[in-house]
């Protein structure tokens, strides 16, 4: 689709509501959790194959939010934030359209169908897509839950705001630590989904996220450094919080800060490198796994096509990467972000292969991109809220670990001259999206096998190409991460949903880095 074909398809759908002669129904009025989602989503999508569509659904999202900031010795905002309402989606006449009903808003279930129907129908006036209902929900009523065991929407406050101040306040205790933030971040989504086949789905996921930085300044010194926790949301409940030994991980951060405070910087030159799964999986999640999506394979994202690293005539023939290189995806992983039952658009959660051995064999895809005549290895789909229109969603992705193994402390035997690099940072991306350049959290000098020495203020650079070809080695499960972001948004406009990557440590021949002190 052409960015004109896009904003002439959003625009028509925005112009329904002008339409003349709209009918005047009888409005009721949608009141959850009163009554069950279930029998007005039925009534929405019998409307609109009423009024015609070859295909309806109907989904009831209720979803809530809470945030808690602790800053040093105080609790420093809570916020709190809850929605919900149901988006019917139709397809008709070649296109799809959709109708949203917000919680307490008067509406006819035929009303609504009406109004997604016209937005088919002049979607499908300017674009005619392909249609089909392989794999989508049929059947009987299924049910899926996360792991979720604690709600934490149902923990009291004072438990969540006493645990962060458990993180913030005995740092300040160590001389040179002068400022500590910790941060509670929880969601649920409740949802209900029927449609034309009969099928019909109820799920629930909640998200749990604790993290903190620690700031150090030692005036002699005259320098500022920070840590942050190495901790990544996961999909689970209050328990995974009280599954972790904190206090520790929060000492040891601090006197990690320190000891940055007084290392020193590094020569210049290519080197092995050593990066633990807490660094790599952020930098590729920030440069690489946005050429997975298939909007930027496409060249439908509106940015320069040379900014692409791979584009369709690449699938299965295209390698990138060294042959140790695999990545896959798993929207069924136990605690990954992005996981489900099933996903907006009906699907089971599914996995597969993107890239094997250094060749890209294809993406999973999703309702809008069946036209584009390809292979798809596979469906992925969400909506960022309620009231928005699946579409594509990028999957949990898995760099799969070796069989073999190898600890880190085994990976870093085999060094003679190198680095390990460790802790989340944002990178910055070249121009042209094929590469960046970053810096860890943390960093150690390697000599002969065994870690001498913390090091600071170094960057590497990274070309994707060459970066990537260049792995001689992966960890074992033991240095495995599963990252992830709660807002993926921020880092790509176009994911609308969270997604978890897990990773093992990764040994890279010659990285070339610097001394940025110099």
């Amino acid at each position: 689709m052409k960015r004109r074909t896009f904003l002439q398809t959003a625009a028509a759908a925005s112009a329904v509501a002008l339409l003349p002669g709209k009918k005047a129904y009888p409005r009721r009025k949608l009141l959850f959790p009163q009554e069950s989602p279930e029998p007005a989503l039925q009534r929405l999508v019998d409307a609109a194959m009423d009024k015609g569509a070859e295909y309806a659904d109907a989904r009831f999202v209720r979803s809530q939010h809470q945030q808690i900031q602790a800053r040093k010795e105080a609790i420093y905002s809570i916020n709190d934030r809850h929605s919900e309402g149901i988006a019917l989606r139709v397809y008709k006449d070649g296109n799809w359209g959709m109708a949203a009903v917000r919680h307490g808003e008067e509406y006819d279930p035929r009303w609504k169908a009406e109004e997604a129907c016209d937005a088919a129908h002049i979607a499908g006036s300017i674009q005619k897509l392909p249609f089909t209902n392989d794999g989508r929900l049929t059947g009987s009523k299924r049910t899926w839950h996360g792991q979720s065991k604690r709600n934490p929407f149902e923990v009291p406050l004072k438990d969540k705001t006493d645990f962060l101040l458990s993180l913030t306040r005995p740092p300040l205790e160590k001389q040179g630590i002068v400022y500590t933030v910790a941060n509670l971040f929880f969601t649920r989504d409740e949802s209900v989904y029927v449609n034309s086949l009969g099928g019909s789905a109820e799920q629930s996921a909640t998200i749990t996220y604790p993290n903190y930085g620690i700031t150090a300044y030692l005036q002699q010194q005259g320098r500022i450094d920070s840590r942050n926790s190495d901790i990544e949301p996961v999909q689970a409940g209050f328990e995974a919080i009280e599954a972790y030994d904190f206090k520790d991980d929060v000492l040891i951060s601090a006197d990690e800060v320190l000891a940055k405070q007084a290392a020193g910087t590094i020569e210049d030159g290519k080197y092995e490198v050593l990066f633990t799964s807490t660094h790599l999986w952020k930098a590729l999640y920030d440069v690489f796994f946005p050429h997975l999506d298939p909007y930027k394979l496409f060249g439908l994202d509106g940015e320069n096509p040379q900014w692409r690293l791979f584009t369709p005539s690449d699938i299965g023939k295209r390698t990138i990467g060294s042959e140790l290189f695999t990545v896959q995806y798993d929207n069924s992983m136990p605690f990954a972000l992005g996981t489900h039952g099933w996903d907006a658009g009906g699907y089971p959660a599914q996995k597969g292969t993107i890239i094997e051995g250094g060749q890209f064999l294809g993406l999973p895809g999703s309702d809008e991109f069946q036209h584009l005549g390809r292979q798809w290895r596979g469906k992925s789909m969400g909506a960022a809220s309620w009231q928005h229109q699946p579409q594509f969603a990028m999957p949990n992705l898995v760099v799969p670990h070796t069989e073999e193994g190898k600890s880190l402390q085994e990976m870093v035997q085999g060094i003679e001259n190198g680095f390990l690099i460790a802790g989340r940072n944002q990178s910055i991306v070249a121009a042209d999206g094929k590469g960046y350049r970053s810096t860890g959290q943390l960093g150690w000098y390697i000599q002969n096998g065994e870690v001498k020495r913390m090091v600071r203020d170094f960057v590497y650079d990274a070309r994707l190409e060459d970066f990537l070809a260049n792995i001689v080695e992966l960890g074992g499960p033991q240095t495995v991460t599963v990252g992830g972001d709660l807002f993926p948004q921020n880092n790509n406009p176009g994911w609308s949903t969270p997604f978890s990557v897990s990773m093992p440590a990764v040994k890279i021949k010659d990285v070339p880095m610097y001394s940025s002190a110099k």
